[in-house]
């Protein structure tokens, strides 16, 4: 019996040792989440040209939501973090969402986009967050040129996997879609 209780204790001695380290990572971010403000609304002006929603997914910075259009009312009485996303101002990762938003206007031929911010505080430890985007004009396609065997595409099918057209942006994932379609087409 006592055998058994002590290594019981043992067992436990060096689980607490292992998870403890852990915890206190966990601990440390929470704290660091605590240092920085909260993001309450996150904005983009300017965006003309391309899908905002897609640009949104495409940086790291994000700002607070409920996590369900059904507790959408408990989220506007509660905060409790079981309802509702938090998001916190991680700067660095701000920084680095200008250069992704410069490189998503400049795959989709947007070549002398720029980004302007905007991080005004809205309460204690709350912020909202404007990107100012710049379009400018953009890389146009003058001429489109596509060799084939005619006698493994037909002009009908070739139409329908051209997705780049002159007078357009040079929007480079569509160019590589285009191959890839076009591989493809071969291939079958």
């Amino acid at each position: 019996m006592r055998h058994s209780i002590y290594r019981w204790l043992a067992t436990f001695a060096v689980g607490a040792a292992l998870v403890g380290p852990r915890a206190s990572r966990a601990q440390n971010t929470r704290d660091q989440q605590r240092e920085a403000p909260e993001i309450r609304r996150l904005r983009f002006t300017g965006v003309k040209s391309v899908d905002q929603a897609d640009l949104q997914k495409s940086i790291a910075t994000q700002a607070t939501k409920c996590r369900s259009m059904l507790l959408l009312p408990f989220c506007w009485i509660s905060g409790s973090p079981t309802i509702k996303d938090r998001h916190y101002l991680d700067q660095a990762e701000f920084e680095r969402d200008v250069l992704r938003i410069r490189l998503y206007y400049w795959k989709r031929g947007f070549r002398d986009a720029t980004v302007d911010t905007t991080v005004a505080r809205s309460g204690a430890r709350q912020v909202h967050i404007t990107f100012d985007v710049h379009e400018n004009q953009p890389t146009v396609v003058r001429k489109i040129a596509i060799s084939y065997d005619s006698s493994l595409i037909s002009d009908k099918v070739r139409n329908r996997l051209t997705l780049l057209r002159a007078n357009k942006p040079l929007d480079l994932v569509l160019l590589d879609s285009m191959r890839g379609m076009f591989q493809n087409q071969l291939w079958d």
